[in-house]
């Protein structure tokens, strides 16, 4: 990883702990499904059920990012992420 480069950190962890720790906040989904097997509709829900929970358990921030379920992803799904709901695909490294 480039010096001075911040990785996002995933928080797996309570909505309103989150907030405490004041970093960015992740998506993980709603349902945890495999999400290449989900229609543009239910990707739809997934990320938007989740973003809502987040707003609303945060006094209103929005995730810049988010972690697939298993790392399942593909490019119509990281569209969906990225254009309508602004979130940037993160994945683990398997060091």
């Amino acid at each position: 990883m480039p010096s001075g480069f911040a990785r996002p950190i995933i928080i797996l962890i309570a909505p309103r702990r989150a907030f405490a720790y004041a970093g960015d906040i992740a998506v993980h989904t709603w349902t945890h499904p495999y999400m290449t097997t989900l229609t543009d509709e239910e990707l739809l829900g997934e990320f938007g059920w989740t973003m809502e929970l987040i707003h609303n358990s945060t006094g209103g921030r929005l995730p810049k990012y988010w972690r697939p379920p298993f790392g399942d992803s593909d490019e119509r799904v990281r569209a969906i992420a990225k254009e309508i709901f602004g979130l940037t695909t993160v994945i683990w490294n398997q060091e």
